[in-house]
């Protein structure tokens, strides 16, 4: 009863935690291990789910890894999602951790050891199976919420998807940091650019003379002077 660990499989940020008394002898089976520590034989032997080069839906870690995956590419906006997610497991499982604790303790108290020791196990088992089922749920929310670089959210209206979808939106500090990294090398042709180099890409400043010109002209590079009809380095 004294130690109780509220315990994550996998990517430790990102997974729910899972209340576990000391006493406990049991988890579900998505969670269990059996005492293999991951070793593939013993799994086998166990008829346990998954496996380092197996995934599985009925493994912990496999399902709190897809969540956690998933989320690594769109942190700004799916990182949100899974904390709240979180937030509203843990407030599940604390509400069970306080129902089964006084009951534990008076069994053990009064020396029905097995019968106290019987009710944390069944909070285990109850909490780690509901802990998969929401990552699993989670999982296939943000597929949905944020496929394709977009993210969706229910519209009843629309008859053909029942949804509405929107775009990323990227600040100006997002567009600062692209010029810092690339240069020039997104800049759209505009007035105040002085040539335009193999890809269609304007610059400032003083296009290459001599060898260097003649290398960059053999490159694809076109000096502005040069396009007919050209006005700053719009074609």
């Amino acid at each position: 009863m004294r130690a109780l660990v509220w315990w994550g499989s996998d990517d430790h940020t990102w997974s729910p935690k899972v209340p576990l008394y000391g006493g406990a002898t049991t988890v579900d089976e998505t969670y269990d291990d059996g005492n293999c520590s991951a070793r593939l034989e013993c799994r086998r032997e166990l008829g346990l789910p998954g496996s380092m080069m197996n995934f599985s839906w009925s493994s912990a870690f496999w399902v709190n890894s897809a969540v956690a995956n998933t989320l690594y590419g769109m942190h700004d906006r799916a990182a949100p999602v899974v904390r709240q997610w979180r937030q509203d497991f843990d407030a599940w499982a604390v509400g069970k951790v306080d129902q089964a604790e006084p009951v534990a303790r008076r069994l053990l108290a009064t020396g029905e050891e097995a019968a106290g020791l019987e009710v944390l196990t069944q909070l285990a088992i109850e909490t780690s199976k509901e802990a998969t089922a929401r990552w699993t749920e989670l999982w296939q929310h943000l597929m949905v919420s944020f496929a394709d670089g977009m993210t969706a959210t229910v519209d009843e209206t629309n008859k053909i998807c029942g949804c509405k979808k929107a775009g990323t939106v990227f600040e100006d500090a997002w567009g600062a940091k692209v010029v810092v990294d690339t240069g020039d090398h997104f800049r759209l042709p505009s007035a105040d650019c002085d040539y335009i180099d193999a890809d269609g890409k304007c610059h400032k400043g003083k296009p290459p003379m001599g060898a260097a010109m003649s290398a960059a002209v053999a490159a694809g590079a076109i000096p502005k002077e040069r396009v007919s009809g050209v006005t700053g380095c719009s074609l």
